[in-house]
């Protein structure tokens, strides 16, 4: 139910610029917008926000629906935070199943949604959410085509206006609407007020425009991966649910290097540019590479490190098949968004092994420190930029925090988190510099 003591205008008060200012634009943050935009009915799904902090610090998350608000208190690094299942069951159009959380010091928030209990085909997803100082008005869609897709969009500020530019083969239904090939989705959103797209219609670069900073979460309800083998030379594995929190355009990169991620068994890796005719570039250290030019690009690779580099500014996701089956979705940090000082909390008791990998310059690999009990799986070296750095693979030991530091305050890294389970997999980058 709606809580009918929810006052939005109060709220969009406490949000100015003079906060804002005090603190930079990374993946940490004290005010956040999202949603979990997908339409379900079919399973129970556990919903869970994922809060980390440095320090004891009070959050809020605040709904229209009373269920879902609350105040707590982060002492020991992390918060697990369940929210009721009603927020996967909205309908397509707007929405108020939204959330605002507010901190009173930085802290970085991971959504995560998965099945209660199953034995095959289970599904989870997993994203970082990005604090309101890196959101923008210009973003662009990547989703997995041939699947049922969606895009959750959130206003931060009242009477924002909003342009959506579909490629669309055919018409779709959004609530009410229909949507016609050529025929561009425009809207007013009031403050924390949401839109949700769920169509079988390919969403991939889909451009959205809008006056005002907004939240934008693209994926896959049903997302698959092929496999080649000798014994099934067609095989699709099950589907599983992959989303991803957006990047804004004008916060894209050049400049990559694709993590390896432990017990994957196949990379799909889906670019898309923002100018056209952009030429790609993908080697790994044998010297083998491959060039690719356009607008949308996908690329099936084996499972290892590689370097990617376009002559344009591009989004980069990569979708990675585990040994378990199970799909996980990310955004890919370019080189320029490495950051530092990240602060990680595994789910709890949902996956049987859960990892990061660090991309680090070789130089640099010394000086990293670790709090929490993290075991070296492998290290590889790969040359990029005309520069030497190592992807270090570790695995969590338990359901703590985990920090990760470095001795130098000008040393920048990257890392991804991932994990999995029979038929089930989750991921997404620790964290972004912008």
């Amino acid at each position: 139910m709606k809580d009918p003591s929810y006052n939005r205008t109060w709220i969009n008060k406490t949000v100015n610029e003079d906060e804002l200012s005090s603190y930079g634009k990374d993946h940490k943050g004290k005010l956040f917008y999202t949603m979990f935009p997908i339409q379900d009915t079919s399973y129970r799904f556990k919903v869970q926000f994922i809060i980390t902090a440095d320090t004891h610090t009070n959050v809020d998350i605040i709904s229209e629906y009373a269920e879902i608000n609350r105040t707590m208190i982060i002492t020991t690094g992390v918060e697990y935070i369940n929210i009721p299942s009603v927020v996967v069951n909205l309908e397509t159009g707007r929405s108020y199943t939204t959330f605002f959380i507010s901190a009173d010091q930085l802290i970085t928030v991971v959504g995560l949604i998965s099945e209660f209990s199953c034995n095959s085909d289970c599904e989870s997803s997993s994203f970082i959410v990005l604090p309101l100082t890196v959101l923008d008005k210009e973003y662009s869609l990547i989703t997995q085509p041939n699947n049922i897709q969606n895009c959750g969009i959130i206003a931060t500020a009242t009477n924002t206006t909003i342009v959506i530019e579909i490629d669309l083969k055919s018409k779709i239904s959004v609530g009410n609407a229909i949507i016609q090939p050529g025929q561009n989705i425009n809207m007013v959103l009031d403050y924390l007020e949401g839109f949700n797209i769920q169509t079988h219609s390919n969403l991939t670069a889909t451009k959205i425009y809008a006056n005002k900073p907004i939240a934008v979460i693209s994926g896959n309800k049903y997302s698959s991966q092929k496999v080649v083998t000798k014994r099934y030379p067609y095989r699709r594995y099950h589907s599983d649910s992959v989303y991803e929190s957006m990047i804004p355009i004008d916060k894209w990169c050049r400049h990559f290097i694709i993590p390896p991620i432990h017990k994957a068994s196949s990379f799909i890796i889906r670019i898309i540019s923002r100018y056209r005719n952009t030429t790609i570039t993908i080697k790994d250290n044998s010297s083998w590479s491959i060039a690719e030019r356009g607008d949308q690009i996908e690329i099936e690779l084996s499972p290892k490190s590689y370097y990617v580099s376009a002559s344009n500014p591009i989004l980069l996701c990569m979708y990675a098949l585990t040994e378990g089956s199970g799909i996980s979705m990310m955004i890919v940090p370019g080189i320029e968004h490495f950051s530092k000082e990240y602060v990680i909390a595994p789910p709890k008791d949902m996956f049987s092994t859960n990892c990061i990998t660090i991309i680090i310059k070789t130089s640099d690999v010394n000086g990293l420190r670790f709090v929490g009990n993290l075991l070296t799986v492998e290290s590889t070296v790969i040359m990029a930029r005309n520069e030497s750095f190592t992807t270090v693979v570790k695995t969590m030991t338990g359901h703590s925090v985990y920090k990760i530091r470095h001795v130098s305050r000008t040393a920048l890294y990257g890392v991804v988190v991932y994990g999995f389970k029979y038929d089930s997999a989750y991921g997404y980058p620790a964290g972004f510099r912008f």
